[in-house]
């Protein structure tokens, strides 16, 4: 995921594989060339998802755990599992912190569901 305009940008980490991601409704996507630009109606910010990152926006479209995300890319990419998950929490966490997705905890109330 790239800022546009803005050269580092900082992340919440995501730690259990049954958080729940979902979008944030306060975001708009498009779609340019098969890659996803997302829009922060909150912050103003725009960011470029490479094919990875639109796949996951794509997936998230219903919340999903970590887990069941995990999976689904597994499904589609060659890469082991632990590698895997370590790119997704690590780019989960950077659209929760920029507003751009939500990521909730299970046990937390108004958690929302996975489909």
């Amino acid at each position: 995921m790239t800022e546009r305009g803005r050269p580092h940008i900082m992340w919440h980490m995501v730690t259990t594989a049954t958080a729940v991601i979902s979008r944030n409704p306060e975001t708009i996507a498009t779609e340019i060339d098969g890659e996803v630009m997302l829009m922060s109606l909150i912050t103003g910010r725009t960011f470029g998802l490479d094919k990875r990152g639109s796949r996951i926006w794509e997936l998230i479209e219903q919340p999903l755990t970590v887990s069941e995300l995990v999976g689904k890319l597994l499904a589609r990419y060659e890469t082991t599992a632990e590698r895997c998950q370590a790119d997704v929490l690590d780019f989960v966490g950077k659209m929760e912190s920029n507003q751009l997705a939500t990521i909730s905890e299970p046990g937390v109330a108004n958690a929302p569901q996975p489909a």
